[in-house]
């Protein structure tokens, strides 16, 4: 691809396979930033996901187990580089993960949507696996604009602040949750929106990654600390990634 000009106008599929492509590379490097190697060895089981996680096809719509399987476990595997930039002491264990809330192991079960019908199907097996694995924590939900059902959703969307606008499908399964799943204390939604400049020369690819916090307290206090425990995950993120010096734990 760059070793010759090529006319991204012509060909939808193209620019997909593109924005694909770039957005595994960005998660696949944060991944491998968030690997430490004098830390304790990779268990069998983080080795086996890294490599099933690197197979399949670029296609974010294909169907097939091997390429499904892979970008499940990309999700994840991204997931847990998330927390680990966000300077949370982490466990790839199951339910998918754990990490540290206030002192005690909080499962985390991380689906990857396909299609808006699945949402809340998909909140509610994670909320199951965190019951059942640990008792309590979080469930993790990814959506992008190029998945096969999301496509029309996102059409036209420029501004990606909106992006969850068009995913009401959210609410519901935040109510389900409230209702029937009172060990699970939020909801992470990660989303990825490509978008091309075609009318610049040469045309631009923009990338956005906005994220949603559904805090789902069971008192004041909880929900205190939801906010603190996720903000403080953000600014050490962003110290790690930007290069920037991170804040101090005393702040």
């Amino acid at each position: 691809m760059v070793a010759k000009s090529i006319d991204v106008r012509k060909s939808v599929k193209l620019r997909r396979d593109l924005a694909e492509a770039q957005r595994v590379a960005m998660e696949f490097h944060e991944l491998a930033r968030a690997i430490n190697p004098r830390a304790r060895p990779a268990s069998p089981r983080l080795r086996n996901d890294l490599q099933r996680a690197y197979g399949g096809e670029l296609n974010p719509a294909a169907q097939d187990h091997v390429s499904v399987a892979a970008r499940n476990l990309q999700f994840q595997l991204w997931l847990a580089s998330w927390f680990a930039a966000g300077e949370r002491p982490l466990l790839y264990e199951e339910p998918d993960l754990k990490v540290t809330y206030w002192f005690r192991w909080y499962g985390v079960a991380a689906k990857r949507a396909q299609k808006p019908s699945t949402i809340i199907r998909n909140v509610i097996a994670a909320a199951q696996q965190v019951k059942k694995r640990i008792g309590h924590g979080f469930v993790a939900l990814t959506v992008d604009n190029y998945s096969p059902a999301f496509t029309k959703r996102f059409a036209g969307l420029r501004n990606s602040e909106r992006f969850f606008n068009r995913v009401p499908e959210l609410a519901a399964a935040a109510t389900w949750c409230e209702n029937s799943a009172p060990w699970i204390h939020a909801i992470l939604v990660f989303g990825a929106h490509a978008r091309w400049r075609l009318q610049l020369k040469p045309p631009l690819l923009e990338l956005a990654f906005p994220e949603l916090l559904i805090r789902l307290a069971r008192d004041k206090c909880d929900h205190a600390h939801l906010a603190e425990f996720f903000q403080e995950i953000q600014q050490y993120r962003k110290a790690r990634l930007g290069g920037i010096e991170p804040p101090s734990r005393d702040e």
